[in-house]
């Protein structure tokens, strides 16, 4: 997903953060349905990309909520 910063038209931006929720769950569900419960290299790596696409996604959230609350103050 990369590191993203928030536009000022903000159709542009909730369309992207849509696709980034969008995109990022299904990623993040197809990851979960490979894991089997192992402790193996594989899937100790699986799990951390996962926390690490979780982690990317809540920052862009983060990220649109700062850039909505910015623009209704100003």
């Amino acid at each position: 997903m990369g590191e993203r910063t928030m536009g000022n038209d903000p159709a542009e931006t909730l369309a992207s953060l849509v696709h980034d929720v969008k995109s990022t769950c299904s990623n993040l569900k197809y990851a979960a349905e490979r894991l089997r419960g192992d402790s193996t290299n594989d899937e100790l790596e699986l799990l951390a990309l996962m926390r690490e696409q979780a982690r990317s996604l809540a920052d862009a959230i983060a990220a649109y909520e700062t850039a909505r609350r910015e623009k209704s103050r100003g």
